[in-house]
């Protein structure tokens, strides 16, 4: 087990210890003995954006906080497409970036 969390600054005290912080406008970042996530949060309370382990995944919403779209590490973007205010029509499947 390493001595020190992923953040470099925090002393491990075992395997399943995290450090969390809490910044400004919903961002979080959580460290452990391997890695450190950092989720930036938006005014729903959900994500626009998470970083773990080096990928990349980010979301957006339309006005009312529904998914709009989910874009993956290797750049497939899922489109949501609604159906009046809260039902979910068939989405799509994720498309390559090309």
């Amino acid at each position: 087990m390493p001595t020190h969390l992923a953040d470099g600054r925090t002393v491990a005290r075992g395997i399943y210890h995290c450090k969390l912080e809490f910044g400004e406008d919903g961002y979080v970042e959580v460290a452990d003995s391997i890695t450190v996530h950092r989720y930036f949060g938006n005014r729903f309370g959900k994500l626009d954006k998470a970083v773990s382990a080096g990928a990349v995944f980010s979301q957006t919403y339309d006005e009312h906080g529904r998914l709009r779209t989910f874009v993956d590490p290797v750049g497939a973007t899922t489109r949501a497409r609604w159906r009046g205010r809260s039902r979910r029509a068939p989405g799509s499947a994720p498309r390559s970036r090309r």
